[in-house]
């Protein structure tokens, strides 16, 4: 099954890129094309979507990955904790077969023409004290995607069989649902959150083809 995801950004976006130097401090830059359009990465908004999934636990997914097909995975940089099962839907460590979600890369919608209007600046102070009590101001440039920007990509459900129509379709609506809940502002993307960023409409449908 094939799904389209459509974000729009309801505030400034920034996953960060490679800050870019200059006098005074530096230009911390949005991920963008070689085109130099903003988009968001598929581990991006998958990492994100993730986290959401982890806070709403659902067992009929976990059905999907019975105990005796799919061992329990420790977390990979914490192996006191295992992966809860439901979160097999977006890979199982070490496994390369098993029903998943891939994901593409979200790109700027072809309606958005004016390059002017792809970025907001904002620059911030850092205040910082020295051991002698010297206080110093480090100024940043936050080269961020703008408000009222649209994203397109794609999901794919891969690995089930046609027996497991039912499951995929399960899926198919939890995911969903998920996705939704970047809609009220609660659930954010990206870096700066705490900042106002990030803050998304996501909508998922079925795609053709």
């Amino acid at each position: 099954m094939k799904l389209k995801i459509e974000v729009e950004t309801k505030s400034r976006l920034y996953i960060g890129g490679i800050p870019q130097g200059y006098s005074l401090g530096g230009i911390d830059m949005i991920t963008a094309t070689q085109e130099g359009k903003p988009y968001i990465p598929a581990s991006s908004f998958k990492g994100a979507l993730r986290e959401i999934c982890r806070d709403y636990k659902c067992t009929d997914i976990e059905d999907i990955y019975p105990k005796d097909k799919y061992p329990d995975v420790k977390e990979p940089l914490n192996d006191s904790i295992f992966i809860p099962r439901h979160l097999f839907v977006f890979g199982i460590p070490g496994v390369n077969r098993s029903p998943k979600l891939a994901f593409s890369d979200l790109i700027l919608a072809p309606k958005h023409t004016d390059p002017a209007l792809f970025f907001s600046l904002e620059s911030k102070n850092t205040i910082t004290e020295s051991d002698d009590g010297k206080i110093a101001a480090n100024p940043r440039t936050y080269k961020a995607a703008a408000s009222e920007l649209t994203f397109i990509g794609h999901a794919w459900l891969r690995g089930f069989t046609e027996k497991q129509q039912g499951e995929e379709k399960l899926l198919y609506s939890y995911i969903k649902n998920m996705a939704e809940k970047f809609n009220d502002g609660e659930y954010r993307l990206g870096n700066s959150k705490s900042r106002g960023y990030g803050h998304i409409q996501v909508q998922i449908d079925k795609a053709e083809g």
